[in-house]
């Protein structure tokens, strides 16, 4: 049994803090700026995907989007976290954040 976040989980999550991303943006992040042509073996790309997935069965990541070209998952913070945390800050800003990609792929 799990006793609590994996390295790769608190990783997403250090990522995800400030912005929302795709998983090509996630997959670029992990791989680093240097090696643009540089490509996940499928058992990594697959734990990568798995541990975000456990993220948003906690309820810790939300996603926006429809999950197909042109409109892929965008992945945020779930700004109830901070809201519950109390920092008011945070929790307005993953709120924008969301509510700015959501109006970008309804209009």
């Amino acid at each position: 049994m799990s006793r609590g976040l994996g390295w790769k989980q608190r990783y997403l999550l250090g990522r995800l803090g400030s912005r929302s991303l795709t998983f090509a943006e996630i997959h670029r992040e992990i791989i680093g700026p240097e090696y643009p042509e540089f490509v996940l073996k499928p058992a990594a790309e697959r734990s990568w995907r798995r541990a975000l997935q456990n993220l948003i069965k906690r309820d810790v990541i939300i996603t926006t989007g429809r999950g197909r070209p042109g409109d892929p998952y965008r992945y945020h913070f779930n700004p109830l976290i901070a809201a519950i945390a109390g920092d008011d800050e945070a929790y307005n800003a993953a709120l924008a954040r969301i509510e700015a990609s959501e109006s970008a792929t309804t209009g």
